[in-house]
């Protein structure tokens, strides 16, 4: 939890680069320091990059022309170089493979700038310890570098403070440069970040007027966060409306509900698909009570197994089941305690056969599932870069569709097909007058 703070949109303040970067390994006569912290830092940041000492041992009994002398500036704190003398003896062998003076933030800084000059790269710990043991020539653990990455991390986008603290800052610029952008923030009484609702609004647009309105949530998103997402006509999924939401809670979900109603409005045939989860359900009924609300069958299916065990069998007729377009199919197992589980769900919440609304092809929620691979580096940002890429991803892809869409001005090559071949078959046939009688016989039954 982070203390958003108070915010008074007026006057704007623009959002400061979320980076501060480290001193400069080079070191100069008359060159200061804002205190005593930072010049040490700096020592120990140029002898990691130029594998050297500050102190060497006493057993080797090296003697070392490399001095610094530097003096406080009174009254302030800081400190200005006097005297450098920038040769020293050090044998790099002497501190392989540990360096006692890279710490956290050393190493940090290093990666710090490594990783500015090569963003497109996962950087893992693993990977981070093969890099700089490479490059510096020093063993660094899994442990530590993890810890250094996060303090890179903290460098090149800022802390989770500060991000979460000039999120309004953020919002309402962004609302400010984007025309018909909804964005909302919930805090809990301590005035602490809970969640915030955030939306498009050619996203809103075009789930009212052009797409199935069908809306698929799921829980376990985004690192234990949670998203809400639709799908358009060509089976894409878009990130609609979405909520980061802290913890699966009621109060949560029905905020986030309350906010998507309060632009999505009453949709005939509005349907969710989700899985079983209390609190989504709960928060449904509240907000959306007379909507449907079906649920995710490869859930159920998995709930199913987690009860009863693995059978092929029963996963086999399951899903024809669940796929069948007509009524008159029935499940019958070999298993009578699966069918008495299934029998205590309502199909219409889980089959396609006696769905209420426009379900169709949608029996899972596996669209909102494919966004972990879709955004699998993005979720690990902080929270102002995440929405940015949201952002950012979903106006390329409505262009994109528009782009698309303005060059359909005929049928597809696959309509195209189906029509040449039908015209192809039907080309024999005859055309014959119909009898004035019927046509007359035809009027009487309509009026009637």
């Amino acid at each position: 939890m982070h203390v958003l703070g108070r915010y008074s949109p007026d006057p704007i303040v623009e959002p400061e680069p979320f980076h501060s970067l480290g001193p400069n390994d080079d070191m100069f006569v008359r060159q200061t320091y804002d205190n005593r912290q930072q010049l040490i830092f700096a020592m120990s940041l140029k002898a990691t990059k130029k594998s050297f000492s500050l102190r060497p041992n006493i057993l080797t009994k090296v003697v070392t022309s490399w001095r610094l002398y530097a003096k406080r500036l009174d009254p302030t704190d800081e400190f200005e170089i006097r005297t450098f003398n920038n040769v020293h003896k050090c044998s790099s062998l002497q501190i392989h493979p540990n360096h006692k003076h890279a710490n956290k933030k050393v190493m940090g800084t290093i990666l710090h700038e490594i990783m500015g000059k090569t963003r497109s790269k996962v950087w893992r710990p693993n990977e981070i310890s093969k890099d700089l043991n490479a490059l510096l020539e020093i063993n660094v653990d899994y442990k530590q570098a993890w810890h250094e990455k996060q303090y890179a991390m903290e460098l090149l986008l800022g802390s989770s403070e500060e991000c979460f603290s000039k999120l309004p800052i953020y919002f309402h610029n962004l609302k400010r440069h984007n025309l018909g952008i909804v964005a909302y923030i919930q805090t809990d009484f301590e005035d602490c970040f809970e969640c915030c609702f955030y939306a498009i609004g050619s996203t809103i647009r075009a789930f009212k007027h052009f797409c199935r309105k069908v809306i698929i949530m799921d829980g376990p998103h985004l690192k234990g966060n949670h998203i809400a997402c639709n799908s358009y006509g060509w089976e894409k999924p878009d990130t609609a409306p979405c909520a980061r939401n802290m913890q699966k809670r009621s109060l949560t979900w029905t905020w986030f509900l309350e906010k998507l109603y309060e632009w999505v409005g009453d949709c005939q045939e509005l349907t969710f698909v989700t899985d079983r989860t209390d609190a989504i359900r709960v928060s449904i009924e509240n907000v959306f009570p007379h909507d449907h609300h079906g649920l995710c069958a490869f859930h159920l299916l998995g709930n199913i197994v987690h009860r009863f065990g693995i059978n092929y069998k029963t996963k086999v007729l399951f899903w024809r089941f669940v796929k069948a377009y007509k009524r008159n199919y029935k499940f019958s197992s070999t298993r009578p305690q699966v069918a008495t589980y299934l029998s205590e769900i309502p199909l219409a919440k889980w089959t396609r056969a006696y769905s209420l609304s426009k379900r169709y092809n949608y029996m899972t929620s596996n669209s909102a599932e494919s966004m972990n691979a879709l955004f699998v580096d993005a979720r690990k940002m902080r929270i102002i870069p995440l929405l940015e890429f949201f952002h950012r991803f979903s106006q390329e892809w409505c262009n994109r569709c528009r782009i698309e869409g303005g060059k359909f001005n005929s049928a597809n090559e696959w309509a195209e097909k189906v029509v040449s071949k039908n015209e192809e078959h039907t080309t024999g046939w005859s055309v014959s007058g119909v009898k004035m009688q019927y046509i007359k016989c035809m009027i009487s039954n309509m009026v009637a």
